[in-house]
């Protein structure tokens, strides 16, 4: 999954960019989304950077105490935001 950050300030900065993943149907209670990775850029005024996280299997898995970890098929929605509150874009996919 990639996102183009832009600075569009006249100044130097920095942007933490998270990766959250929710489990659209999971067999036991999970948040609607988890933090599964983030990355540091830093950015001159105007700049754009492309920001790529690889979605592998094991960060969809859960601990289901009966069961040990499970991965279970479905769809699950990847949110990437600066915060958990402040989500920028959304991309459904399922297993």
């Amino acid at each position: 999954m990639s996102i183009d950050v832009t600075n569009t300030g006249s100044r130097e900065g920095k942007e933490i960019v998270q990766l959250y993943i929710g489990d659209e149907e999971s067999s036991l209670e999970r948040p609607v989304k988890e933090l599964k990775g983030f990355k540091k850029v830093a950015l001159a005024p105007g700049e754009t950077k492309r920001v790529t996280f690889e979605i592998n299997p094991d960060m969809l898995k859960f601990y289901d105490p009966e069961r040990g970890w499970v991965l279970e098929e479905g769809g699950f929605t990847a949110y990437v935001g600066a915060a958990s509150d402040d989500i920028r874009s959304t991309v459904q996919f399922t297993l």
